[in-house]
Parts: structure tokens; C-alpha cells; sequence
């Protein structure tokens, strides 16, 4: 477990903290585009409604470890006769760990997290099915140690970026009869 530490809603006070947040090049395909969203974009996409942003901040080096964007999303599927379904699901539009943390537990704390948002949301405000995600090819096996699968082909379609065109898309089937055992459940969120 990782002591110290706490997550956080990105606002206007913790945002200066992203300038020394940088993802190796070596764990994916696009490392300086997590950066440049972390400092130019993830403030105001949380402002206008389009993601909320959660860094895990190292209390000590006062420094994000990771962060994660999430938002509302949907699984589109189409059945035989032709009709279209839109599956309930929270997506993880964004997941970066620190070069400096990486190996450390941090991925886990967050994809940790996400379950633990996940539930809570289903338990008090909206139905939800699964976690969904565009991984970068070279995350897909961290994923699936998280119990992530490749998404089937007919529900291939989940919302992809154009920096996440490449993307694999994965799922996470939320079993809510399942009792999650998260880290970091407690902290609150400033």
C-alpha cells in the first residue's frame, strides 16, 4: 500500500502541480500527450463538464503520482434485428502514472479508485454496468492483470479520440453483489 498519499479533485489550487508530471515514453506509445493534458486540458474539461480529473498526490514530495479522468459513457451495441443498445458504463477517459512511481502500486491504487467511484455511483446516484477504456497498446497487459478484457466485436464501439484511435478498447464488468475490498475508499476529496 502506498502511505502518504491522497487523491484530489483537479482544481485551480492543485493544477500547478502537473508541470513536473511526465509519463515514460517506454510504458506507451504517446507519453508527452498525459502531460500536456494534465496542464493545459483536464481544468477545463472538468469546468465545462466533459471529465473530472482525480490526482493521487504523494503528501510528502507534494507531487501527483498518477491521476485518472473519468466520465460518464456507454457501451453501443447493435443486436441482430438492428436495434441499437447503449450499455451504462463510467469511463476512464485518461490513466497516467509518474515515471518517478511507476512499479510502486500506483496504477493499481487508481484503477482501485475507479471501482470504488463506480460502486459508489451505482449505490446512490445511477445505474452502471461497466468500466470501459481505450488502453494504449502497451498497457493492455496491466489491464488485464485488473481483470479488464478486449471489448467483443459487436460492442467495438465505445467513444475513441483522436489520440486514442489506435487504442484497444476494454471492459470491466462491475459485479455489484461483489464486495470490492478498495484502497484509499476513505480519503476525501478536497
Amino acid at each position: 500500500m502506498i502511505e502518504n498519499a491522497h487523491f484530489s479533485v483537479i482544481n485551480k489550487e492543485n493544477i500547478g502541480l502537473a508541470g513536473s508530471f511526465s509519463v515514460n515514453p517506454s510504458s506507451c506509445e504517446n507519453s508527452a500527450f498525459y502531460r500536456e493534458y494534465l496542464q493545459l486540458s483536464a481544468l477545463s474539461d472538468f469546468q465545462a463538464g466533459r471529465t473530472t480529473t482525480h490526482l493521487f498526490i504523494d503528501e510528502c514530495l507534494n507531487r501527483i503520482m498518477g491521476f485518472v479522468s473519468l466520465r460518464t459513457s456507454a457501451i453501443i451495441s447493435q443486436e441482430d434485428n438492428g436495434n441499437v443498445t447503449g450499455i451504462p458504463a463510467m469511463e476512464v477517459f485518461m490513466l497516467a502514472v509518474d515515471q518517478a512511481y511507476e512499479g510502486r502500486g500506483v496504477g493499481t491504487a487508481l484503477i482501485d479508485y475507479v471501482i470504488y467511484q463506480a460502486d459508489e455511483l451505482h449505490k446512490y446516484h445511477l445505474g452502471l454496468q461497466y468500466i470501459i477504456l481505450a488502453a494504449d497498446k502497451k498497457a493492455t497487459g496491466f489491464y488485464e492483470k485488473m481483470s479488464f478484457v478486449p471489448i467483443e466485436a459487436q460492442w467495438n464501439r465505445i467513444p475513441k479520440e483522436n489520440w486514442s484511435a489506435n487504442c484497444v478498447p476494454m471492459s470491466l464488468y462491475l459485479d455489484f453483489e461483489k464486495d470490492y475490498i478498495v484502497s484509499y475508499a476513505d480519503d476525501d476529496e478536497e
